[in-house]
């Protein structure tokens, strides 16, 4: 415990060691499309969410790339047919290698807040027309992601506790009007943009 801040004030330079030691790791891509990539998603971190976001956009045909360091999530993401990177997102020859100068989008969805404002910034540096949605691990990193320039910030506590919230009322008999007229206001106070039922709305950098 005496120990924790100390540690914690080093980590962005420790993270910054591990780059420079694994700047020159081979670059290892699976299942991409002869024809290149375009248009794509750039989804750095293919844990649990953010595998599941690309499984939704391989299904409907929409194209996406997966940036990740776990071998057994690649092999998931393999086994899906879905483009993989095996690569540290926050490295800019990884996200190169992702096609990050023609993407559409870039969604990071590491949790922590050292490797997601590195990721973030990288991306900023090689498209600085792509737009970036960035999951935020606790309500204390949602302004610091906003602060780095991202399109919008998604906190998972916060919109399940929302969900579970807009069941309530809505079995209750709330409209569903009202609802979504509570929920948009909750949005605007907690991430402090627009952010509309429709999912349009966004930070601006």
């Amino acid at each position: 415990m005496v120990l924790t801040p100390l540690v914690s004030g080093q980590t962005a330079r420790l993270y910054a060691l591990k780059r420079r030691r694994f700047r020159h790791e081979p670059l290892e891509t699976i299942n991409f499309p002869r024809e290149g990539l375009a248009g794509h998603a750039v989804i750095a971190g293919g844990g649990r969410g953010g595998l599941h976001v690309a499984e939704v956009l391989h299904r409907r045909g929409l194209p996406c790339v997966i940036v990740e360091l776990d071998q057994h999530r690649i092999d998931q993401a393999n086994a899906a047919g879905i483009p993989v990177v095996f690569g540290d997102a926050a490295q800019s020859v990884v996200l190169e290698a992702a096609r990050i100068a023609t993407a559409r989008l870039v969604l990071v969805t590491v949790p922590g807040i050292v490797v997601s404002r590195s990721i973030i910034v990288q991306a900023r540096a090689l498209n600085e027309l792509v737009h970036i949605v960035a999951r935020a691990a606790s309500a204390d990193h949602v302004e610091q992601l906003r602060s780095a320039g991202v399109f919008a910030v998604v906190q998972p506590g916060f919109e399940a506790g929302l969900e579970t919230t807009r069941q309530a009322l809505l079995h209750l008999g709330a409209t569903a009007d009202a609802i979504d007229a509570w929920a948009d206001s909750e949005r605007l106070e907690f991430y402090g943009v627009e952010r509309t039922t429709t999912g349009e709305g966004h930070a601006e950098p």
